[in-house]
């Protein structure tokens, strides 16, 4: 497998440029598909996930600097984690 230009997908971490799983990243990707599919609703999946605190990635660039999880955007990208915890990219 090779590294994805912008980071591991969720669920996902490298290690020695190979992917591992994340299991608290893959949890995430498995309960935002799960409640897609009992709501429906993309809007209503955002504010489901906002209420259990899912979030967006922390990520560390190559430079060092520190980009903080964010609260999920109102749109279908779907980069989050369970605990927002860092995870070089």
């Amino acid at each position: 497998m090779s590294i994805h230009l912008n980071g591991p997908p969720l669920g996902y971490d490298t290690k020695d440029s190979q992917f591992t799983v994340n299991e608290q990243g893959a949890e995430a990707v498995r309960t935002t598909f799960r409640r897609y599919l009992e709501l429906g609703s993309l809007n209503l999946l955002m504010a489901d996930m906002r209420k259990r605190a899912i979030v967006t990635k922390r990520r560390i660039l190559k430079t060092g600097k520190q980009l903080e999880a964010l609260p999920l955007p109102a749109g279908p990208s779907l980069t989050c984690s369970a605990t927002g915890s860092a995870s070089e990219r």
